[in-house]
């Protein structure tokens, strides 16, 4: 089956669904979380949308924009098939990349006063 398709997606809903461990974890969440992906060059040229949701106990896959969610990421669509595929194999799209982000974490975390929430 084709990774991202509506067949993926559906397959992989009905594993979430059936997953006692999921609904727990899902379940614990103080509240509702949806993670979109903006991807564009997509399949047929176009933008295409992958989204995750944390919703009511349950998690699900859907391959539709969402309005405001909690994380928005936007980037190319060959790039992020290219990424969860390397990342399924335990590599990264540009491992220099990865080495110079981690380097720069340790160096450049220093300590500081956090905001109140909103």
């Amino acid at each position: 089956m084709l990774f991202m398709s509506p067949q993926h997606v559906e397959t992989m809903n009905e594993l979430l669904a059936a997953s006692e461990e999921v609904k727990e974890a899902a379940a614990a969440l103080d509240r509702d979380y949806v993670i979109l992906y903006e991807l564009s060059n997509g399949r047929a040229g176009v933008t295409e949308y992958w989204s995750l949701s944390f919703a009511g106990g349950e998690v699900r896959f859907g391959l539709e924009a969402v309005a405001d969610p909690d994380v928005k990421l936007v980037g190319d669509w060959y790039r992020m098939v290219t990424a969860s595929r390397l990342g399924r194999e335990g590599e990264h799209v540009d491992p220099g990349v990865a080495v110079a982000f981690e380097a720069a974490g340790r160096v450049a975390t220093v300590p500081v006063d956090w905001p109140d929430p909103v």
